[in-house]
């Protein structure tokens, strides 16, 4: 019988993500392999094949291989993918549970280096996608802090305590909003996303990391600041308090141009392997570049506001959760040859 939604409500993150687990696996491999085409935005068309799953501990395990069907060039796709907090659709049949995984993984083929003419994927390595928790959490929390006043000078906002926060909203804002008085601001909230890689072990060699937020709006009432990645390190990895507006890095990890941005999709950011923490979580966070370098240099207009609206773990749906897909090598571990043809 398809997992209906009064079957998860009241538990945690972590008896969600079992509930999820065991349904799919339960159902999946009688109905493998399956497999599809579907339209990249930049790459044309790409073929995807899905020939096993299982699961280890609390990852889903996909065994997917995928080619780019315009020329013949395979994709340097992992295989397996692992996902943490995998997308799944409640009350429809296993079928449709399949499909709610197609996005997760047409997305992170998306991500994969194209080879070489003629190379083939030789000891490929695993990939991990990973969702933070919805609320209730029980590992990791997304969701934002802010600091608020009247009239503030930019660099005492930005300095300031915090005064709001919030972890079970479906979406936030990363934004700057003017105040009434010239050159004075009223409001600056900041974005904050763990993520589980504990499954990474400390041994193992990380060879890629994205980071994909899903864009709803924004407005450039202030001007178009870029958005930059961060490290975080809030007092609670399940939740987020106002004090967590002062616990965020002030170094970016990457950055995206306003221009560069795509609204109602996710945009991806690269990270450097050492952003990854191996064994634990990996904390990250999103300010305004304004925020990140103390200095605004937008056109100042009374109330008005600049601002990234990103999608969050608890957003209804299957397609925009904040995700990180990390690659990664296991120390010592066997490996096997897969041919892509």
């Amino acid at each position: 019988m398809p997992l209906q939604e009064s079957d998860l409500a009241g538990k945690t993150a972590a008896q969600r993500r079992a509930l999820k687990l065991d349904y799919l696996i339960s159902d999946l491999p009688s109905r493998l392999p399956v497999q599809w085409q579907y339209a990249h935005p930049t790459r044309g068309n790409i073929g995807v094949r899905v020939f096993g799953v299982g699961y280890k501990s609390e990852l889903l395990r996909l065994d997917v291989e995928a080619q780019l069907m315009a020329n013949g060039k395979p994709l340097a796709v992992a295989s397996p993918i692992f996902i943490l907090n995998q997308p799944m659709k409640t009350g429809a049949g296993v079928w449709n549970q399949l499909q709610a995984l197609r996005e997760s993984i047409q997305h992170t083929v998306g991500l994969m280096p194209a080879l070489k003419d003629g190379q083939v994927v030789d000891d490929a390595d695993p990939t991990l996608t990973i969702y933070p928790d919805a609320d209730p959490e029980s590992a990791t929390v997304d969701g934002y802090a802010e600091a608020t006043g009247t009239n503030q000078v930019f660099s005492t906002l930005r300095g300031a305590s915090g005064t709001g926060s919030g972890d079970t909203d479906t979406s936030f804002q990363v934004r700057l909003t003017a105040g009434t008085t010239t050159d004075r601001f009223s409001l600056i909230r900041r974005g904050y996303f763990l993520f589980d890689t504990s499954a990474i072990a400390s041994g193992d060699t990380v060879s890629s990391a994205v980071l994909s937020l899903h864009l709803q709006g924004r407005s450039s009432g202030l001007g178009a600041p870029d958005l930059d990645i961060v490290t975080s390190s809030p007092a609670s990895n399940t939740a987020l308090a106002n004090s967590d507006y002062g616990n965020i890095g002030s170094t970016p990890l990457a950055s995206l141009a306003y221009a560069s941005h795509t609204l109602s999709a996710y945009n991806d950011y690269t990270l450097s392997v050492g952003d990854v923490v191996k064994a634990g979580i990996t904390k990250l966070g999103a300010r305004l570049s304004w925020d990140t370098d103390n200095s605004f240099t937008g056109t100042w207009a009374s109330g008005a506001a600049t601002y990234y609206a990103l999608r969050c773990a608890d957003n209804a749906g299957t397609t925009s959760d904040p995700k990180l897909v990390v690659v990664y090598s296991a120390a010592a571990a066997s490996r096997r040859v897969m041919l892509i043809s």
